[in-house]
């Protein structure tokens, strides 16, 4: 009955079928699987779904094109096929601002009024230039949201024009594209919060009109109170404001429009916290306060070992509509299919202070699936609305193609915290954390600065806003899921001791790019520096099935499956984590020139950092873009 329709309509029809059903119906009949072969766009259906990429309607490439592209993409990747590369040299002295998304590269500078920014090359002949965007105040950090709304919201900080002892900290809101006050934005710039110090360490995401900003001061030894706000940016509207103690939140990513991730250093969680969807009346004292919906624990650490960093990203963010209306791509990776990573460094204290490395402490990397977390998350906070559930179970089944697992049974009535442990000093950063704390302290205190002290810098007042600060110190705890019931199943734990960790940009889609510190390898296995990972289930099924998986990936693709087993004295006991992927290694016999300090990824290119040896600054950025065909202008028979 459906092949007596017109071939043009059952294209149409088989367009919308996924891929598991398309690859099916294509098996049925003769007729069918030659429409499969002979129309590109059921041919392009076919790659997006593979991909795990969604077609972006705004692009102005034809079928033919579009296709072309996403295979040498994918090829490119498992290959290591660099079709061309260029050198950008930094001649600014940077600070340790800075950003890539949207083919956009951003890197502050030391005096934190100006940014200095590069579109990068999609194509060998694209020219490369740096640009500025200055700003009256200075400048703290900053958030992009180039292809939902070409907007750069900028955090910046002024003294207060009375009290000298406060500074006030703004966003400004503006047009990437022109450097413009955006034209969405009803204030341009508007007031986030008063504080007693100058540079507060930020975490800012941009999703739909919600902006989630993070302010917090790691190194102060007066230890500030951490301050989390959600806004809607064309209204200038706070919708949320959370405090919470020192060095409890410092970064954020969206598992969706209406939910957030916010990783917890002090209880060493996966907080989950729902956004609303407009300000909350004002508190009153029978007002019960703000709670996450529910938290992840991590594994449980060592005794005496504390957690120093708990930073995370995941690259593209949710739109809550077409979040690609200013991008020129013709694809780009479905936000739920984006690889969540987080990075942890522990510190073993003994009598107080923090020691790493040797001394029982360590730097690690755990992935995630976005798609995951959040199904995990939707289905746990479902039963928990119905009233179901029962004691956790010590395990929980994992598909080895997709990485994907049963919701467990949480028993939503109990409490399965875990202590806070109170640490009374802390060792500073490695990174560049945007703060320099102890000098901005002595600069704005008249009383000398001792470690330890639990004493808070000027009191705010009340910022201007519908709903007001809520303390976080004394909610009532959420829902907490052990990090057995969920984590092992829907993770990968790795050891980054070897791996630079300054840069988190090194994610996009569901790949990861992992190097090791310069001169660990070697001159003559200089390759092996750099590896590709791919969490894409479809990648790894076809990876694991294919007997010659090296004829299609190359000869570096290594499929990773089952459980592994992180063995590190950092933790009470052994970590297990089964997510799958594939590792892609370049070819021992390509010169790749992997000769960097830091190596970054987006969607379709490596970017190489070299930095001074004395002042530890990045000095060049080499771009290595991965396929780029050769497209032909022509369009192919059977492109519609």
């Amino acid at each position: 009955m459906l092949l007596q329709l017109p071939p043009e309509i059952v294209v149409r029809i088989l367009y919308y079928l996924d891929i598991v059903d398309l690859v099916s119906v294509s098996c049925t009949h003769s007729t069918v699987y030659k429409y499969t072969q002979s129309f590109q766009i059921l041919q392009y259906r076919f790659a997006t779904q593979a991909a795990a990429v969604d077609d972006n309607p705004h692009c102005k490439l034809i079928i033919s094109e579009r296709l072309a592209l996403l295979k040498s993409r994918e090829e490119g990747w498992a290959r290591f096929n660099i079709d061309f590369r260029k050198s950008i040299s930094v001649l600014h002295h940077p600070s340790g601002i800075y950003d890539m998304t949207g083919g956009i590269y951003l890197l502050g500078d030391e005096s934190r009024r100006t940014l200095h920014y590069c579109t990068l090359p999609s194509k060998p002949s694209d020219s490369v230039a740096w640009s500025q965007i200055h700003v009256e105040h200075t400048l703290v950090d900053m958030g992009l949201s180039i292809y939902e709304h070409d907007l750069i919201a900028i955090v910046t900080t002024k003294p207060h024009p009375t009290d000298t002892s406060v500074h006030i900290i703004e966003l400004n809101l503006l047009q990437f594209s022109t450097g413009q006050p955006h034209p969405r934005a009803r204030n341009p710039v508007f007031f986030v919060a008063e504080t007693g110090w100058p540079r507060p360490a930020i975490g800012i995401e941009i999703v739909g009109d919600n902006i989630a900003l993070i302010t917090t001061h790691f190194l102060n030894p007066f230890q500030p109170r951490d301050r989390f706000y959600i806004f809607d940016w064309p209204t200038a509207t706070l919708k949320m404001e959370i405090h919470a103690p020192n060095h409890t939140y410092s970064g954020l990513v969206f598992l969706s429009p209406t939910l957030l991730l916010l990783p917890n250093t002090r209880t060493a969680a996966l907080d989950i916290w729902a956004i609303p969807d407009a300000p909350a009346p004002a508190p009153t004292s029978t007002t019960p306060p703000p709670r996450p919906l529910l938290s992840l624990l991590l594994p449980a650490l060592a005794h005496n070992h504390m957690l120093v960093t708990l930073s995370c990203r995941g690259e593209p963010s949710p739109s809550p509509g077409a979040g690609t209306r200013f991008s020129p791509q013709p694809v780009h990776t479905r936000p739920a299919d984006a690889l969540l990573i987080f990075n942890v460094r522990v510190q073993h204290l003994v009598f107080g202070f923090g020691l790493g490395g040797a001394g029982g402490g360590g730097t690690f990397s755990m992935f995630a699936r976005r798609g995951a977390v959040l199904g995990l998350c939707e289905q746990l906070l479902e039963r928990n609305a119905v009233g179901e559930g029962a004691s956790p179970p010590l395990s929980v089944a994992v598909s080895p193609e997709t990485g994907t697992a049963p919701v467990p049974d949480v028993d939503m009535d109990t409490d399965m915290g875990m202590g806070e442990e109170e640490v009374e000093e802390e060792e500073e950063e490695e990174e560049d954390s945007d703060e320099e704390m102890y000098e901005d302290a002595a600069a704005d205190f008249d009383f000398p600065l001792t470690t330890g002290l639990a004493i808070v810098g000027p009191s705010p007042s009340p910022p201007p806003a519908p709903s007001a600060a809520l303390d976080h110190e004394h909610e009532r705890k959420p829902l907490q899921v052990p990090w057995h019931a969920w984590g092992p199943p829907l993770t990968r734990w790795m050891d980054a001791a070897d791996t630079p960790t300054r840069w988190i940009t090194t994610s996009a889609g569901t790949r990861c790019v992992l190097s090791s510190e310069l001169g660990d390898a070697g001159e003559e296995n200089e390759n092996e520096r750099v590896r590709v990972l791919d969490f894409n289930p479809f990648v790894v099924r076809r990876c694991a099935a294919a007997k010659a998986a090296e004829a299609e990936y190359g000869e570096g693709a290594q499929v990773v499956m089952g459980t592994s087993v992180l063995d590190h004295g950092a933790f009470e006991a052994p970590i297990v984590s089964a997510l799958p992927y594939v590792c892609f290694a370049p070819r021992r016999d390509l010169a790749l020139g992997f000769d960097f300090d830091g190596v970054l990824m987006d969607e379709e290119r490596l970017l190489g950092l070299r930095t001074d040896p004395q002042t530890d600054r990045i000095v060049e950025i080499e771009v290595m873009h991965i396929g780029w065909p050769k497209i032909e202008t022509e369009t192919g028979a059977g492109e519609s």
